[in-house]
């Protein structure tokens, strides 16, 4: 299988491929088990961003503007969370931070920002986060560890 034109992630020690090109099918290997599965989205999936927070998978998708994909793994299920429209630019990278989902601009002072997923009291609204500014729009991965 050639696995190049696709974006891959780790969940729970799973090996998961998202296709880039708009297919339904997203290949999962599960090394304990060394088997590869076939899961189907119903709908075409065209990832491009893609981050990690508690075991479920965010993700940016060319067919779903205004939203991102959340694929739950232990669940099997599939829901989306609202993005904030850009004024004069778009969003093109994710990254995870803290606990916190990172939104990151291309233009625009390279803006990033914050979602939490633990504040249920304020109810989980995209904040701008001013402790993260990137220095260049071509960002291609976000990884933060401090």
């Amino acid at each position: 299988m050639d696995i190049s034109r696709f974006r891959r992630t780790l969940v729970k020690l799973c090996f998961m491929i998202f296709p880039g090109n708009g297919s339904r099918f997203i290949d999962i290997y599960d090394p304990k088990t060394q088997t590869w599965q076939k899961l189907n989205s119903e709908q075409p999936v065209s990832v491009y961003s893609y981050t990690v927070v508690r075991n479920k998978v965010y993700f940016m998708d060319r067919n779903m503007p205004g939203c991102l994909g959340v694929f739950d793994p232990e669940e099997n299920s599939w829901s989306s969370v609202f993005v904030p429209p850009r004024e004069g630019g778009f969003w093109v990278r994710l990254g995870v931070w803290n606990d916190k989902l990172l939104l990151f601009s291309r233009v625009c002072g390279h803006e990033t920002l914050m979602y939490d997923l633990n504040d249920k009291e304020k109810g989980s609204k995209w904040r701008v986060c001013d402790q993260i500014k990137p220095s260049a729009s071509q960002l291609t991965s976000v990884l933060i560890e401090l």
